[in-house]
């Protein structure tokens, strides 16, 4: 499996899921705000470089994301993007419904 790479099956679900194709550097910020919603942590912009606040300001553009500067807050449709994503996109094995 190539974790953390845009396979056809990333992109498939990203597609459906957001209704766009992400980028490989979308894919791979997403376990770190899935990181961050999870424990209530504020965002680290000395962890970022400028791509990826850009990333996240597209997203709190197009209202999906609240707070890029501190604890971030997702939607309930990204945040379930954003697992199923991370699923296809990380986990080694799952098993389909």
């Amino acid at each position: 499996m190539d974790r953390g790479k845009l396979t056809n099956e990333v992109l498939k679900v990203s597609k459906e899921q957001l209704g766009y194709e992400i980028t490989v550097k979308q894919l791979r910020l997403l376990p770190y705000i899935q990181y961050l919603i999870m424990n209530g942590e504020p965002l680290d912009p000395r962890k970022l470089n400028a791509e990826e606040m850009s990333i996240l300001e597209y997203w709190v553009d197009e209202g999906v994301l609240k707070n890029s500067t501190g604890i971030p807050h997702v939607n309930k449709k990204f945040y379930r993007a954003m697992c199923e994503i991370l699923l296809v996109g990380y986990c080694l094995d799952y098993v389909e419904d």
